[in-house]
């Protein structure tokens, strides 16, 4: 097996993390394991990818954490904060991921719990 397809630059976005660039995508998902409505994310290496990591973000808790700084969010992928995927990348790295080796895909579940939401601003 050769690892993992390539993210497609169309829809997809990239975000370098401790020198390190990465591809992401996302999507709206109607129900998470409880029940809810989530954003999903999947991050893999933006060169020579191979295992994927999964995480999840409750749009709860971004309508929350928007709301608290005056922003407008939505359901589109294009809501979920760089730094959120930045963080999640980090936990998932701490959590076993290895982005350049052969595996299957990491879920690290929902994260809204382990996110630092105070890098959300007005103005980011």
């Amino acid at each position: 097996m050769l690892g993992w397809m390539a993210f497609p630059r169309k829809g997809s976005r990239c975000l370098v993390v401790d020198e390190v660039q990465y591809r992401y995508i996302g999507l709206f998902c109607e129900r998470d394991r409880l029940g809810g409505e989530v954003h999903e994310v999947r991050v893999q290496l933006a060169k020579d990818p191979e295992q994927v990591l999964r995480a999840e973000f409750g749009y709860a808790r971004l309508k929350k954490e928007y709301d608290r700084v005056g922003k407008h969010v939505s359901r589109s992928i294009d809501t979920l904060p760089p730094f959120a995927v930045r963080q999640a990348i980090r936990i998932g790295l701490e959590k076993g991921w290895r982005p350049a080796e052969r595996g299957r895909e990491i879920d690290i579940g929902i994260l809204d719990d382990q996110v630092d939401w105070t890098e959300l601003r007005p103005d980011s």
